[in-house]
C-alpha cells in the first residue's frame, strides 16, 4: 500500500516539474485510522502513532526494533524505552500514553449542578428513593 502512494506521488511530482499537468492527490484514503482500542494496536499502530500523533518520527525506528505494540505501549517506561532526546518529548511521550491510559491530567469541564448529577448517580437514587416515598420533603 506504501508503495502504490509513493509511485503517485513521484508521478504527481514528475507530472508537476515538467509543467504539463497539474494532479492533485489525496492520500488520506490510503491512511487507515487506528482502531479505537489500544489493546488491539500492532506496531504498524503505534508506529503510526508516535508519527501523526505526537509528530516525533526519530523514535519510529524504537517501535519497529522492539516491536512495540498497544498493551506494550502503555505500560513502558518512556525514558528507558526510547531515551528521549529533549525534556518536552518524554513530558509530551508521557502524558499521550497517560491519555491512552484513560488517565488524562487535561483539566476536566467546570462543575455545575447538573453535571455533578452526571457523575454521581449513587446520589440521585438515594435522593430520589427518599423523594418517592417522603414526597412533601422535596418541597423543603
Amino acid at each position: 500500500m506504501r508503495g502504490v502512494a509513493l509511485a503517485l506521488v513521484l508521478v504527481a511530482a514528475t507530472l508537476a516539474s515538467s509543467g504539463r499537468a497539474s494532479l492533485h492527490v489525496d492520500l488520506s484514503a490510503l491512511v487507515r485510522p487506528l482502531p479505537e482500542s489500544v489493546s488491539e494496536w500492532t506496531p504498524i499502530d503505534v508506529e503510526t502513532w508516535v508519527n501523526r500523533t505526537l509528530g516525533y518520527p526519530e523514535y519510529s525506528s524504537i517501535v519497529r526494533e522492539h516491536l512495540i505494540d498497544g498493551p506494550t505501549l502503555v505500560m513502558l517506561d518512556v525514558e528507558k524505552t526510547f531515551a528521549p532526546k529533549y525534556h518536552v518529548h518524554g513530558v509530551k511521550f508521557r502524558a499521550h500514553i497517560d491519555i491512552l491510559r484513560g488517565r488524562c491530567a487535561c483539566p476536566q469541564r467546570a462543575t455545575d449542578f447538573w453535571s455533578f448529577f452526571e457523575t454521581r448517580s449513587d446520589i440521585v437514587l438515594r435522593l430520589g428513593s427518599f423523594l418517592a416515598f417522603a414526597p412533601r420533603a422535596g418541597f423543603v
